[in-house]
């Protein structure tokens, strides 16, 4: 990460060197939609969750993949430069889970070695504004900065924990679960904070100079944690498509 941040601080050093990009002019505004596939790293190290009791000895790192789909606006300048901003609809939970094994009583007077499956599901829905800006370079590619604020409009979490093996093995009141809880997330950090990098490109479109489409790679670093009190952020890189419609926002008096 520390080379990309160097990459970005050198070309925008650079900006001023570079051609404005052929029709971008600062008499329009770009409008346009967005969609991607996201790879979620729920970076964590807990025990339990705030008012939540449980038996698990600890829930660490997990992976978890999603969609985001979104609105943005671009308002070119000079020498390829774009601030913009983007209003997106995201997912930033997942599934934790934890195994763990200890001896028993196996009910015999006798005791066995049980394996045990800790889980917590946690789905949670954000609401993202993205202020940031991107430079174009004459041949098509741009690179972006931004910050982006997160609103959790939805927090939500399923608990459970379960017996996986010895089949013979079970709690008492004869079942293979406990620990069965769910509701809403406690002690949330509904405002999230991260700095997003990004890199894009747009192909026009022929018969259309107003349209382009092109491909685009995010990625989000989150300063904040999602429950106060208990180490966990996510991490998210997106990959997806941008398409863009230019709307002249100058008027012309005829002669």
């Amino acid at each position: 990460m520390k080379h990309f941040i160097r990459v970005i601080l050198l070309l925008s050093a650079a900006a001023p060197a570079w051609p404005q990009a052929e029709g971008i002019t600062p008499a329009e505004v770009r409008v346009g939609l967005i969609t991607t596939y996201d790879q979620r790293y729920l970076n964590a190290s807990f025990a339990q969750i705030p008012t939540v009791p449980t038996c698990c000895q600890s829930f660490t790192n997990e992976e978890h993949n999603g969609f985001t789909i979104g609105a943005l606006a671009e308002f070119p300048l000079t020498m390829g430069l774009s601030p913009s901003v983007r209003m997106l609809y995201t997912q930033m939970g997942g599934e934790f889970t934890s195994t763990e094994q200890k001896y028993v009583f196996d009910g015999s007077l006798a005791s066995a070695e049980a394996s045990f499956l800790h889980t917590i599901d946690a789905r949670i829905h954000a609401l993202v504004i993205e202020p940031g800006a991107r430079i174009t370079m004459d041949w098509g590619l741009s690179v972006g900065l931004g910050v982006q604020l997160a609103y959790l409009v939805d927090a939500t979490f399923e608990q459970r924990e379960q017996i996986t093996s010895p089949n013979t093995i079970h709690y008492l009141g004869g079942t293979r679960e406990r620990n069965l809880q769910s509701g809403d997330l406690p002690q949330l950090n509904a405002w999230q904070v991260g700095l997003n990098l990004g890199l894009g490109y747009d192909f026009k479109i022929p018969d259309v100079p107003a349209l382009t489409i092109g491909p685009e790679v995010n990625y989000t670093y989150n300063f904040s944690n999602i429950i106060d009190g208990i180490n966990w952020k996510t991490h998210i890189l997106r990959g997806g498509v941008v398409a863009k419609w230019a709307i002249s926002t100058s008027s012309t008096t005829a002669p």
